[in-house]
């Protein structure tokens, strides 16, 4: 098929020349064959096998016209280069050409634009390739549970995929190229959707989002947002990747769930602080004198109502601070005097059960809700108590991110945690699974609550294992200047 190729196109080239010096051709068609003869090995093998002709099959055959075509033009272009070498124009100057002479010129170059060649259908073979996995993707994109869209620097859908679409009511033709605070965020803050990409465009970094989702007839549903930022291979910014889900169920069932625990709270509370009463009284012998038999009673009754007590009011608070209804009152104080008291506290209840507890922190000044954060150290330090069977807990503080985050942190040396369960630990009601868990119950509320507050100051609660040990780190970063 080359050789064929090349003869149509170098017989235009040569059409001056004598038929006798054009005679001498096939030796150099020949010349070209043997530069080329795993294609006419090819060519064989393939006519053989198939009963049919290089020709017929070419017209034939589509797609094999066209890689044809696209053949003939690189040779065609090949031609022309060659064409205006001086070399060439002393070949036809010639009365009498030397076709060995030549044969050996044009494969030289031939062979030289082989590779190119080859390069060509290497690129050919890697494009198809890429354009099925992208087809893959976009199937699989298209086709999500999520609801996913791509939006570009001018904030203009697109793509949104078919599960948005349907569950929105737009077509595909009534989103693309327009921005989402058009249509399915046309009752959402303008401010906080530029504040988001602003976020995104400065940080480089994904963001989360609860935003309400309209649909084109008008009503409405609440998604968990992600925004995400796509970089180019030069690590700039081109498209932000949009993946949300419906949550307005989980937010109505989390609403009855919270108002449920408001009123059982109050209801419980009562009661329990008139049997806490009459107990302290009986114990203070108001009523008589008591056996040491009936004080050891009496004590355990007060433990137990105790934490009732605390679990009430763990219910509440998270009630209120999900709410926003507990107001916050900031004061100046020193973080060392707050950590000296609460080491104080639980020194004695620590040394009963064999732990040690150490703490360090400079004299630092800070800015924040001493009872809040007090609250929440109460919090970290007695899971490290509960689920610490041996070994230590060490409270400590560091300044961070030049002078304006402070760091508290707690550290155990016992029970570490999986790293499949962290998820589970800052939800509400959610225990991770260990042995202790037997031993340690509890409402799985603490730690929301340390988070609920962490946040509402404008700070980050989080945990990591220890590096050496199996115990487990609870920190909290928080700014704590005026």
């Amino acid at each position: 098929m080359l050789k064929s190729l090349l003869e149509r196109q170098i017989w235009k080239y040569l059409s001056d020349f004598s038929p006798t010096e054009l005679s001498k051709m096939d030796s150099f068609f020949v010349a070209v064959s043997d530069a080329y003869r795993s294609f006419e090995d090819d060519r064989i093998l393939m006519e053989r096998s198939l009963d049919i002709s290089s020709s017929e099959m070419l017209e034939k055959n589509e797609i094999l016209q066209k890689n044809a075509q696209e053949n003939e033009n690189i040779i065609h272009d090949l031609l022309e280069s060659i064409s205006k070498l001086d070399t060439w124009s002393s070949f036809k100057k010639k009365k009498h050409i030397d076709i060995s002479e030549l044969t050996s010129y044009l494969v030289k170059l031939i062979r030289r634009d082989k590779k190119n060649i080859e390069k060509i259908i290497q690129q050919e073979k890697d494009t198809k390739k890429l354009n099925i996995e992208l087809q893959k993707f976009q199937l699989a994109v298209e086709n999500a549970s999520d609801y996913i869209s791509i939006v570009d620097l001018e904030k203009k859908v697109v793509f949104m995929n078919s599960s948005l679409l349907e569950a929105t009511g737009f077509t595909r033709k009534e989103v693309i190229n327009k921005p989402l605070y058009t249509t399915i965020r046309r009752h959402e803050d303008i401010q906080k959707i530029q504040n988001i990409y602003s976020f995104l465009e400065r940080e480089w970094e994904w963001i989360q989002e609860e935003l309400v989702t309209n649909r084109k007839n008008g009503s409405q549903f609440i998604s968990d947002v992600s925004f995400t930022p796509i970089f180019n291979s030069k690590n700039i910014i081109v498209f932000f990747l949009i993946i949300e889900r419906d949550i307005t169920k989980e937010k109505e069932v989390d609403a009855m769930k919270d108002e449920f625990l408001s009123i059982a709270s109050h209801e419980l509370r009562t009661p329990m602080t008139v049997i806490n009463g009459y107990n302290e009284l009986l114990l203070s012998g108001t009523f008589g004198s008591i056996t040491e038999q009936q004080k050891k009673y009496l004590q355990r009754i007060e433990s137990n109502i105790n934490n009732l007590i605390n679990i009430v009011n763990d219910m509440l608070d998270i009630g209120k601070l999900e709410s926003g209804k507990i107001k916050f009152q900031y004061e100046s104080f020193n973080i060392h005097d707050l950590l000296d008291e609460v080491y104080s506290f639980f020194r004695r209840i620590c040394e009963s059960k064999g732990l040690s507890i150490s703490y360090s922190s400079d004299d630092i000044e800070v800015y924040l809700d001493r009872e809040k954060i007090k609250q929440v150290l109460n919090n970290l330090i007695s899971n490290a108590y509960k689920f610490t069977e041996k070994g230590s807990i060490s409270i400590s503080t560091e300044i961070l991110e030049w002078d304006t985050l402070l760091r508290v942190s707690i550290t155990d040396s016992w029970v570490g945690i999986a790293e499949e369960n962290k998820i589970k630990l800052f939800k509400k009601f959610s225990q991770v699974d260990n042995y202790l868990q037997k031993t340690q119950k509890g409402t799985g509320l603490g730690l929301s609550i340390c988070k609920t507050i962490i946040e509402w100051m404008n700070g980050k609660i989080d945990m990591k294992s220890c590096p050496d040990t199996q115990g487990s780190i609870f920190y909290f970063d928080i700014p704590y200047k005026k």
